[in-house]
């Protein structure tokens, strides 16, 4: 792989690095990051590999991302982060949303139809997701 194939995408706009971590393989993270691609890199609806690893919840991947340089407070074409899409996809888990916090994600941050991670938490009224957005 060369840099100048490294950030090839396909009809969607996702680059390998987006779909290596769509398709959860931790590995092959491992393998590619040391590489360079665009960590930043979003597809056709502004998604980035961090997105996508934290609406699957692939905490060790995104961690991989954050170490790597990719920007945490990143927007999708909706406004969303991803703290916005861990928080709508958490669960109750908080694994994700400790991460993105403690690397700086802004719970504030509102997406375009003016929700933020910390409005959505308490919108869906789960404590479990709300306890972590405590000031």
């Amino acid at each position: 792989m060369t840099d100048s194939t490294i950030n090839l995408t396909d009809s969607n706009g996702r680059s390998l690095l987006s779909l290596v971590v769509n398709y959860g393989d931790a590995a092959m993270l491992q393998w590619l990051l040391p590489k360079g691609p665009a960590l930043d890199q979003q597809d056709c609806n502004g998604l980035t590999a961090l997105h996508f690893a934290a609406q699957a919840y692939a905490v060790e991947m995104a961690s991989l991302l954050l170490i790597a340089g990719a920007t945490v407070d990143v927007t999708d074409a909706y406004g969303n982060s991803p703290l916005w899409r861990a928080t709508f996809e958490s669960r109750g888990q908080g694994g994700m949303l400790k991460l993105l916090l403690a690397h700086g994600a802004n719970p504030d941050q509102a997406n375009d139809s003016g929700v933020a991670p910390r409005q959505l938490a308490e919108t869906i009224a789960n404590f479990d997701v709300k306890q972590f957005f405590a000031a």
